[in-house]
């Protein structure tokens, strides 16, 4: 049987299209590749000594925490930043790509003294982890932590998670230690499940403190409050999921 003219053009199409599939050593039901995963060294410091290579190493061959991020910044992917321990001195790290953060047990308090800044665009989200403090322009996503204000000395007033107006945070499952600063400013979009806030120290500015155009929804929280004359919520109302106390 004689093949048709005008189905000639598209399988010779077919044909060559599949031809560059099998010289590029790819088909097209391959999946894509897994996320990078850099774990950090304990007690590893300093920067990354080249950014973009794909590999976590300091100019001592180590992947400390800095290199990390710096790495995971520099790739067009997500990235998970796997921490096992150790002591993270005083560091302000800014996220401008899209990294996961993964502490557990033994590595909760190694992010204590850390503030992370999320640019706009980027995405930070953390897993079981004791935080400081955060500064949101982005997305950042924390369940299962610890949130201690540890950027806060006494008499200073910064707020622990500063969420911008082009930021949106969800924070679940976690515990806010308010002392000496107040939980958050949010000018942007806020979304606290499951939460239990801690009372602050005296005279500290109201735990939440909604800007205009800011919108903060609660559910399943409960915000303990500060002492007497202490307002717990400033600016606009935050709207209630329902079970908070």
């Amino acid at each position: 049987m004689r093949t048709p003219l005008t189905t000639r053009p598209r399988r010779v199409a077919l044909a060559l299209a599949a031809c560059a599939l099998l010289a590029t050593g790819a088909t097209a039901c391959e999946p894509p590749l897994p996320p990078p995963v850099f774990t950090v060294d304990p007690d590893a410091a300093g920067a990354d000594a080249a950014p973009g290579n794909g590999v976590c190493a300091t100019a001592g061959d180590l992947c400390s925490l800095q290199a990390a991020v710096e790495e995971a910044n520099a790739l067009a992917t997500r990235t998970t930043i796997e921490m096992t321990g150790g002591t993270v001195p005083d560091l302000e790290l800014t996220v401008t790509g899209t990294i996961d953060v993964v502490a557990g047990d033994e590595a909760a308090q190694a992010l204590f003294w850390t503030t992370w800044i999320v640019a706009e665009g980027a995405q930070l989200t953390v897993t079981d982890a004791l935080l400081g403090r955060v500064e949101v322009d982005g997305t950042f996503l924390a369940r299962r932590v610890i949130i201690g204000g540890a950027a806060a000395g006494p008499g200073e007033v910064e707020p622990i998670v500063e969420v911008g107006a082009t930021g949106a945070a969800l924070v679940s499952n976690a515990h806010v230690i308010a002392t000496n600063a107040p939980f958050v400013t949010n000018a942007g979009v806020l979304s606290v499940h499951g939460v239990t806030v801690s009372p602050q120290a005296d005279g500290a500015d109201p735990i939440i403190t909604t800007e205009a155009g800011g919108q903060t929804r609660l559910s399943a929280t409960a915000v303990l409050g500060g002492p007497d004359g202490t307002d717990v919520c400033a600016g606009e109302a935050p709207t209630s999921y329902g079970y908070n106390l």
